[in-house]
């Protein structure tokens, strides 16, 4: 993405350090990592087999965190103008890459009227790249794998108790994992952790270990609040806090912000190409 040629260490130190800041900062909005079909464990796109109903009968668990964007932005997004900028690279470079230009500048107006509607602009830009790369994908794959294997989604939406970022900021990237793993109940940790975070650990780790031993988060003692299973005629989430834990209907979930990255965008780029081919 920089032009670095060599193979050892130190050269890569020398390469670095002759490079600004601005350098590094734009080769950053300016990475790809697609999927790659090796015939083996990806016989065709992830997409297409969804699609065509290549998939495995497998029961499943999907999720993702309330504040999913957090952490993977420059915190200096603090001008409607770096938002959008930030959002066009995004676009251009990772999310949409490839597209005519004419379909890039119709994706980014959509995307900027829907997202950039606010004062907090760290927090708007955030939002479009949890729901890009996170939330709406995460749905997609439910309507296709459900109809394969039992589906349970979640959205993890508790702030941890020692959390630094700003007050509006929830549940990060990978925050989850703490309470999957029973982190509040190690000693090895330098602070202990309040009742209600070790209550909430022992909440998730239920529902994952039923899930691990049945397929089902629920369970048979009936203890728990009803999981339900994600169905296209009635399409529910589980939204898991310290409070209020409880299934809802994937209808609240953002809805225009995900009807349009799941399918205001696919039309556009579907219209886009049947105009290409005459």
């Amino acid at each position: 993405m920089i032009g670095f040629e060599g193979r050892d260490r130190e050269s890569l130190i020398r390469f670095l350090g002759g490079k600004s800041a601005e350098e590094l900062l734009s080769a950053f909005n300016d990475w790809f990592v697609p999927s790659t079909v090796d015939g083996t464990y990806l016989t065709g796109q992830p997409e297409c087999l969804y699609k065509t109903g290549r998939i495995h009968p497998v029961d499943c668990i999907i999720g993702f965190n309330s504040s999913e964007g957090v952490g993977f932005l420059s915190d200096d997004v603090d001008t409607r103008a770096k938002a959008e900028d930030v959002i066009e690279k995004l676009i251009k470079n990772n999310f949409f890459r490839g597209h005519s230009r004419l379909i890039i500048d119709r994706i980014m107006r959509s995307v900027k009227a829907e997202y950039l509607c606010s004062e907090n602009h760290l927090r708007d830009v955030s939002n479009f790249y949890a729901d890009v790369n996170f939330v709406a994908p995460s749905l997609q794959q439910a309507q296709y794998h459900s109809g394969k294997g039992q589906t349970y989604i979640y959205e993890f939406d508790h702030r941890p108790f020692f959390a630094q970022s700003p007050s509006w900021v929830r549940s990060k990237h990978g925050d989850e994992i703490l309470y999957v793993f029973g982190f509040p109940f190690l000693r090895s940790l330098p602070y202990i952790w309040p009742e209600k975070e070790q209550m909430l650990s022992k909440l998730v780790m239920k529902y994952w270990a039923n899930f691990a031993r049945t397929g089902n988060p629920n369970g048979q003692d009936g203890t728990l609040k009803l999981w339900p299973q994600f169905k296209p005629e009635s399409p529910c989430y589980m939204k898991i806090d310290c409070t209020t834990s409880e299934s809802r209907r994937i209808e609240e979930l953002r809805p225009n912000r995900i009807y349009l990255l799941n399918h205001t965008v696919p039309r556009m780029i579907e219209e886009n190409y049947e105009k290409s081919k005459y």
